[in-house]
C-alpha cells in the first residue's frame, strides 16, 4: 500500500515537472525535441487494458487523470482537454457510439491531450473510452467521434 501511495506522489511530481516545460515533448537527456517516432516508441509498451472502461458512461475525469499520471512516469507531459456540449444539453449533448454500436450521451468528456512539434504543431488524445485498440488519436478525430452537432466547446487545462 506504500509503495503505491508514493507511487502516485510521484507521478504529481513528475506531471507537475514535465508542465513546467509547457505540455510538448522534450527529450531532458538529450535536450532535444522528440519526434512523432520517439513518442510511439515510448507509448509502445503503454497498456490500458486495466481502466474499468465497462462503464464508459461516468468517471472520463479519472480516467483522463489517471492516464495523465501514466504519461508523466514515462517523461511524457500532458494536459486535459475538455469538450462541452452545448448550453442546451438535452437537444445537444455530446455522443460517442461505441466499437459495440451503443450510444453514451455526455455534458462533457474529458481525456489527455500530449503534442509536439515546434514548426508544425501536432495534438493527439489518448482516450481508450472513445477507441479502445487505437487509443491515441488526433485532436480532430476526438472531436468527429464525439460528434456533437453544434455548440462545441473546447477548454484545456494543463
Amino acid at each position: 500500500m506504500l509503495e503505491r501511495i508514493l507511487l502516485f506522489y510521484l507521478c504529481i511530481i513528475a506531471r507537475h515537472t514535465a508542465s513546467l516545460k509547457g505540455y510538448y515533448y522534450d527529450d531532458t537527456e538529450s535536450g532535444q525535441e522528440l519526434s512523432y517516432s520517439k513518442v510511439l516508441e515510448r507509448l509502445s509498451n503503454l497498456n490500458l487494458n486495466f481502466l474499468p472502461l465497462k462503464h464508459l458512461e461516468n468517471n472520463c475525469y479519472s480516467r483522463a487523470y489517471f492516464i495523465s499520471m501514466i504519461l508523466a512516469t514515462y517523461r511524457i507531459p500532458s494536459i486535459l482537454v475538455y469538450i462541452h456540449s452545448s448550453l442546451n444539453y438535452d437537444q445537444d449533448p455530446v455522443v460517442l457510439t461505441t466499437e459495440s454500436g451503443k450510444e453514451i450521451k455526455w455534458r462533457y468528456h474529458v481525456a489527455p491531450l500530449i503534442s509536439f512539434g515546434s514548426k508544425t504543431r501536432s495534438y493527439f488524445v489518448i482516450d481508450p473510452a472513445v477507441s479502445s485498440r487505437h487509443p491515441i488519436l488526433t485532436q480532430n478525430e476526438w472531436i468527429y467521434k464525439l460528434r456533437p452537432k453544434s455548440g462545441l466547446y473546447v477548454q484545456y487545462y494543463g
